[in-house]
């Protein structure tokens, strides 16, 4: 499983083992790289991603990205569903929105081809964020 994780000036891609047993792997490190499509994939194709084909846990940001989406105030932010963030007479009444079937570049606020299968992502943890901070420092310093 492979972490992409970002703070205000720094983007980190760490490699976790399924368990405890093995210790988290640094493979990329920034100090001035920021959470961009452009980015990510270049990232990605440094580490061979679409060779190994890990499962990636991550922020919501990250997910949103890896799926294409436009980043900012969109009106289709959501990468699960076609929420309409806009349409605020809408937000207490409609309680299931349509899923979002398709990524295609330049609908519903799609930018880019999607990375990978969109069952490759899963939710980072705030353990694990703290996790791997403690690998990155300890490796720095």
């Amino acid at each position: 499983m492979e972490t992409v994780y970002s703070s205000k000036t720094r983007l980190k891609v760490v490699l976790l083992a399924n368990g405890n047993d093995l210790p988290s792997v640094p493979v990329a490190y920034s100090m001035d790289m920021k959470e961009t499509h452009e980015n990510i994939s270049r990232i990605f194709d440094k580490i061979y991603y679409h060779d190994y084909n890990w499962k990636l846990c991550t922020d919501v940001k990250v997910v949103a990205l890896l799926t294409s989406l436009q980043t900012g105030y969109t009106k289709y932010c959501c990468f699960l569903c076609e929420w309409d963030s806009r349409s605020r007479d809408k937000h207490y009444i409609v309680r299931k929105w349509p899923r979002r079937e398709t990524f295609t570049p330049g609908q519903k606020n799609v930018v880019h081809d999607p990375f990978g299968p969109e069952g490759k992502y899963l939710f980072a943890a705030y353990v694990h964020q703290t996790r791997i901070d403690q690998t990155v420092c300890e490796s720095d310093g």
